[in-house]
């Protein structure tokens, strides 16, 4: 039976306030308790750079965003009207409306 000076004892280990723990590796599976990964790479200006393409980002969610969404992917999104892809939805959605409205100036063009 564990004492409570023992759950004590471990509580004050394993804590985040305590500073060994931070960086340390963890005791059962021996993988670093870091959460920033190595190969995020850091700018003069502290921002996080794509180690594929080189843009910056000032967060290391927006990093792994940008890899997992935008980062070597083929847009999926796609203009009927002109066929140009786009990675985001809502970009499309506003190039749309650029669309129709020159679709419109020339169809009142060629109506005069």
């Amino acid at each position: 039976m564990t004492s409570s000076q023992d759950v004590r004892r471990l509580s004050t280990e394993m804590s985040w306030m305590n500073p060994d723990f931070l960086g340390a590796q963890h005791k059962i599976t021996g993988k670093s308790t870091s959460r920033r990964k190595d190969s995020d790479a850091k700018d003069s200006n502290g921002h996080f750079i794509c180690n594929r393409c080189g843009k910056s980002y000032r967060a290391t969610t927006s990093l792994s965003r940008h890899k997992r969404l935008e980062c070597g992917v083929v847009p999926c999104e796609v203009c009927p009207i002109c066929n140009r892809r786009f990675k985001h939805k809502f970009v499309l959605k506003s190039h749309i409306l650029v669309c129709e409205r020159k679709l419109r100036e020339i169809m009142l063009k060629k109506a005069d």
